[in-house]
């Protein structure tokens, strides 16, 4: 119970963060050709639209083999977000 209370907040918490970065990428990235900044609010619509859309995983998996494979997803979320974040810096820097 514990455990499945972590990887929820852990999950809630990583889409806040997948909004932050995607805003930021799209601030630092997107803009520079022209494009309006977009704010938090509207990056965080645009990645739960996303997330619906790409919500079609079919996983007949149950028992510690869901577990595991929800455990694995969201710590790849987590160090996706990162690199990217940690990209999407560099790019600034050299960028300006």
């Amino acid at each position: 119970m514990i455990e499945s209370l972590v990887y929820m907040l852990l999950a809630i918490g990583n889409s806040l963060f997948d909004a932050f970065v995607f805003m930021f990428g799209w601030n630092t990235v997107v803009h520079q050709i022209g494009f309006p900044e977009i704010s938090y609010g509207l990056s965080y619509g645009i990645c739960l639209f996303i997330g619906y859309v790409k919500s079609n995983d079919i996983n007949d998996k149950e028992g510690e083999d869901r577990k595991e494979y929800i455990r694995n997803k969201v710590v790849l979320g987590i160090a996706n977000n990162v690199v990217y974040l940690v990209l999407f810096l560099v790019f600034k820097w050299i960028v300006g």
